[in-house]
């Protein structure tokens, strides 16, 4: 029975790896007079549109990416 746990944690361990390896990307985006701006799409240089601001200007969101090229509009 103990072979059988050890398998099941080892298991569970290589299945939550890839969940570590996210990285939360945040910020904000405003104007020249630092008043937020709502509805900004965020784009991935290479995949697309990645989500859009909010009422803020604030956008967040998950990726397993190093480096990341930007694009606003």
């Amino acid at each position: 029975m103990k072979l059988k746990d050890f398998k099941l944690s080892i298991l569970l361990m290589l299945v939550s790896l890839p969940m570590l390896s996210q990285n939360v990307l945040k910020g904000k985006v405003t104007n020249n007079i630092n008043q937020p701006i709502a509805n900004v799409g965020v784009y991935d240089g290479d995949k697309g549109l990645l989500v859009k601001t909010n009422q803020q200007g604030e956008y967040k969101f998950e990726t397993d990416k190093n480096t990341i090229k930007l694009i606003f509009f």
